[in-house]
C-alpha cells in the first residue's frame, strides 16, 4: 500500500513548515471551501517502555466555510494506528484523531507519520507527527539464550543478567523485584537469584530428549520474568537451540556437501553465514560420534577450489587434509580442481586416504591412474549389510570452460553405461555424484533407472530453491525410485540419506550450517595453520596490480583532510575506516581473498601492497569511492570524485554482504554539510 503513496508522503514532509505556519495562524481561509486546522501536528511521547502502548489525541477544526470531509487517515506502520471521531465537519465543528502506538521490542528513537486525507483543497495530505524514544524497564543481557547444539540426551545451561532500566521506580520496593519465572517449553527449566548489586542471575537449563526423528531438531521457546515493573510486569526471554540426533546403526547414512570453491570458513563481514569447515566438523561429529562409524559414509561434490595459483593450491591441499580428518572417504572432480593440473590431482591422494572419484575423466600423461571410476563399500550396521557403489561424473558443460591439459573427459552417458552394467548386480545400493547442473542430473536419472541417488553438485547457491526430486521409471523388474538431491555450494549446508535396508527406501535432509554449530579447535587449527602459510609466503606480493587508466595515483585519506576536515572526522566514525582492523582481528590481514575490500586501491599500482610499505593506504578511504587523489590535489577546483553505487557492488556482493540495500547502507556513510578549507585555512 505505501509503495504507492512514497513520492506523496515524501512531497508532504518538505512541506512541513507549511503545515506549522497553518497550525498557528488566524488567517481565514477562502470563502466557499473547507479548512482543516490542527491545533499541533506534532507529539513526543518521551521515553516509553517496549510493548507499551501509548495514545494521543490530535485535535482539529474545520475553518473553512463549506463542509469538510475526511477521506482516509493512513500510518506509516503497523505499530501505529489512527481513527478520527468524525469523518465529516460543518464549518466551525471540531473532531479529534486518536493515534496509538505501540512500542516493538527493538529500543531506540522513533518517528512515525499519520497522514489525513481530506477535501481540503489547499491541504489535501495533512501530516501528523509522533515520536519519542523506546527504552527498557528491565534490561537483559544477553536478550536471548542460545543454548546451542546439544546431543540427545544431554543438558546445556546458561544465564542472563537483569539490570534496572529507565523507570524503576516501582522496582525499588522491598523484598526484591521478581516475583516470577515460567517457561513455556517442558524442555526447559529456570530459576533466579539475586547479584547482590540489586540486579538478578537468571539460570536455564535445556534438557534434550532422548531422540529426535531427524539428524537434528529445532527447539526454541520463551520464558518469561514476574516483576514489580509497572510497564513490564512480564520478561520475555527467548530461547533456542538444536537437538543434534545420531547415526542409527539400522540405517546406512550417506552426509554430503557441494562444492568447496576454496571456501574454508565465512568471511565474517555479516552477520548469520553459512558454512565453514569448523562449523561442519562440529556438525559431523554431533552426527556421528564415532570418528570411523560402520554404517556412516561421507562424500564431497567437485571444486575444492575456485581458481588458480598458488593460494589456490594452498586451499586445496589444506581443504583435502580437512576431508579426511573429518572423514570423507570420497571427493568426486569438478572442473576447477582439474584445472589445478594432473601433477598436483596425482599427488594428493598419495599424501591423504581421501579417495578422487570420476567416471568420465582420466590421466593421459602416463601418471598412475590415481583417479577411480567407481567405489564400492560395504557398510554394516545392526542386523545388516550391504554394499554401496559411487559413481561421478563432471558435465560436459563445465568442463569445457576451464583448462584441462593432461585430461581425457569423456562425455557422461557414454562413460557411465558400462560402469553401471559392471556394478550392476554387484551392490545393493549406487549412487551418483554428479557435477552437472540441476536439470542434467534429472535426466541422468531418468536415463538410468539402476541409480538409487543422485547428488548433484554444480551451480546451486541455495538448495532450499532446489526440493529433492523423486524420479519414478519402469524396468523389467518393475517401477523404480531415483532420488535427486543437493546439497547446494560452497559447503553451507550439510545433507544426509538415510537409507533403510529394511524397507529398502530412503530419505533425505539438508541441514544449514549456521553459528548454532560452533567452530571445531581442530579446523581452527588448520585455517591457522593455512593463514601462516599465506603470511610466509607472502602472497600479497604475487597479486596482478594495473595502471590507474588517468595515470593517477592514491594519496590516501588523510591528504584529503587537509581541506576536507569535517568529511574526514566523519569518515573516521564509520566501519569503513576501521576496514583494516576487522582482518586483524581475525588474522586474514594478509589474505589475498580478504585485503582487496578492506584497503584503498588494491588492484592499482599506486594502490594498497602492505601495512609495513602503504600504511597510509589501510582501510576502506576517499579514493575507494571517489578515485585516486593527485590529480585532484594538483587542480582542486576541476570536477572530481563522482560516484555511483557500482563502486560499493564491488565489495557488498551476497556472500559477503547478504542484507547489503544501497539507500540504508549510503545513510550510514552519507559526508556532512561541510565549509571546504583552502589548504586547511
Amino acid at each position: 500500500m505505501w509503495t504507492k503513496l512514497l513520492p506523496i508522503f515524501l512531497a508532504i514532509i518538505l512541506s512541513l513548515s507549511t503545515h506549522e505556519r497553518r497550525a498557528t495562524s488566524d488567517e481565514r481561509p477562502t470563502l466557499g471551501r473547507p479548512d482543516i486546522f490542527f491545533e499541533t501536528n506534532k507529539f513526543d511521547f518521551g521515553k516509553i517502555c517496549e510493548k507499551e502502548k501509548v495514545e494521543y489525541i490530535f485535535k482539529y477544526k474545520n475553518r473553512g466555510s463549506s463542509k469538510l470531509v475526511i477521506h482516509e487517515v493512513k500510518t506509516t506502520c503497523d505499530c501505529t494506528a489512527a481513527n478520527a471521531n468524525l469523518t465529516e465537519l460543518e464549518p466551525g465543528e471540531s473532531g479529534e484523531i486518536m493515534v496509538t502506538y505501540t512500542a516493538s521490542n527493538k529500543t531506540g528513537k522513533f518517528e512515525k507519520a499519520v497522514i489525513v486525507i481530506s477535501n481540503d483543497p489547499n491541504t489535501s495530505h495533512y501530516v501528523l507527527l509522533i515520536s519519542g524514544e523506546v527504552v527498557r524497564e528491565v534490561i537483559a543481557d544477553p536478550e536471548y539464550i542460545d543454548f546451542g547444539l546439544i546431543p540427545t540426551g544431554e543438558r546445556s545451561s546458561k544465564s542472563v543478567k537483569l539490570s534496572k532500566g529507565y523507570g524503576n521506580r516501582s522496582l525499588s520496593a522491598s523484598g526484591g523485584w521478581i516475583t516470577g519465572i515460567e517457561c513455556d517449553s517442558p524442555l526447559v527449566t529456570a530459576s533466579y537469584k539475586e547479584n547482590g548489586n540489586d540486579e538478578y542471575i537468571i539460570e536455564a537449563t535445556l534438557k534434550s530428549p532422548p531422540k529426535v526423528e531427524q539428524t537434528s531438531q529445532q527447539i526454541q521457546g520463551n520464558i518469561f520474568v514476574l516483576t514489580k515493573g509497572l510497564k513490564q510486569s512480564r520478561i520475555e526471554l527467548p530461547f533456542f537451540g538444536k537437538v543434534s540426533g545420531d547415526v542409527s546403526d539400522t540405517a546406512l547414512t550417506i552426509m554430503f556437501t557441494g562444492e568447496e570453491a576454496g571456501y574454508l570458513e565465512p568471511c565474517g563481514c555479516s552477520e548469520d553465514q553459512l558454512g565453514g569447515i569448523p562449523r561442519r566438523h562440529t556438525f559431523i561429529k554431533s552426527q556421528i560420534p564415532n570418528p570411523k562409524p560402520q554404517n556412516a559414509l561421507l562424500v564431497s561434490l567437485g571444486d575444492l577450489t575456485d581458481g588458480f595459483g598458488r593460494q589456490s593450491e594452498i586451499k586445496m591441499e589444506i581443504t583435502v587434509q580437512a576431508l579426511e580428518m573429518m572423514g570423507y572417504f570420497a571427493h568426486n572432480l569438478g572442473e576447477k580442481d582439474i584445472a589445478m593440473g594432473p601433477e598436483l590431482l596425482n599427488y594428493l591422494p598419495m599424501v591423504s586416504r581421501l579417495k578422487f572419484l570420476s567416471s568420465n575423466v582420466k590421466f593421459t600423461d602416463g601418471l598412475t591412474n590415481r583417479i577411480h571410476p567407481f567405489l564400492i563399500k560395504h557398510v554394516r550396521g545392526k542386523d545388516f549389510s550391504i554394499k554401496i557403489g559411487f559413481l561421478g561424473i563432471l558435465s560436459s558443460s563445465a568442463a569445457a570452460t576451464m583448462p584441462s591439459y593432461g585430461f581425457k573427459i569423456t562425455e557422461p552417458v557414454s562413460s557411465l553405461r558400462p560402469l553401471i552394467g559392471v556394478l550392476k548386480g554387484r551392490v545393493d545400493v549406487l549412487v551418483l555424484l554428479s557435477h552437472a547442473e540441476w536439470d542434467e542430473s534429472i535426466r541422468l536419472a531418468e536415463m538410468f533407472p539402476e541409480l538409487d541417488l543422485v547428488i548433484s553438485g554444480h551451480d546451486i547457491d541455495d538448495p532450499a530453491a532446489y526440493e529433492p526430486v523423486h524420479v519414478k521409471t519402469r524396468t523389467e523388474q518393475g517401477e523404480r525410485n531415483t532420488t535427486v538431491v543437493s546439497a547446494g555450494s560452497k559447503g553451507k549446508y550439510a545433507g544426509t540419506y538415510r537409507y533403510s535396508p529394511y524397507e529398502k527406501k530412503g530419505s533425505v535432509e539438508i541441514i544449514p550450517l549456521s553459528s548454532i554449530y560452533t567452530d571445531s579447535p581442530e579446523m581452527r587449527e588448520l585455517i591457522k595453520q593455512y593463514l601462516q602459510i599465506v603470511k610466509e609466503e607472502n602472497l600479497l606480493a604475487y597479486e596482478p596490480k594495473m595502471p590507474v587508466p588517468s595515470n593517477d595515483t592514491f594519496v590516501g585519506s588523510k591528504t584529503c583532510s587537509i581541506c576536507h576536515k569535517e568529511v574526514y572526522k566523519h569518515w573516521e566514525t564509520t566501519t569503513h575506516a576501521s576496514a583494516y582492523e576487522t582482518l586483524i582481528k581475525s588474522e586474514h590481514n594478509y589474505d589475498p581473498d580478504c585485503i582487496p575490500c578492506h584497503v584503498t586501491g588494491f588492484q592499482y599500482t599506486s594502490g594498497f601492497e602492505s601495512i609495513e610499505k602503504t600504511p597510509a593506504l589501510k582501510g576502506v578511504g576517499c579514493e575507494d569511492c571517489h578515485g585516486p587523489g593527485s590529480a585532484h590535489i594538483n587542480a582542486p577546483l576541476e570536477e572530481y570524485g563522482k560516484t555511483t553505487s557500482d563502486a560499493c557492488a564491488t565489495c557488498h556482493i551476497p556472500d559477503h554482504s547478504p542484507k547489503f540495500e544501497f539507500i540504508s547502507y549510503w545513510k550510514k556513510i552519507t559526508h556532512p554539510e561541510e565549509r571546504i578549507s583552502a589548504l586547511g585555512g
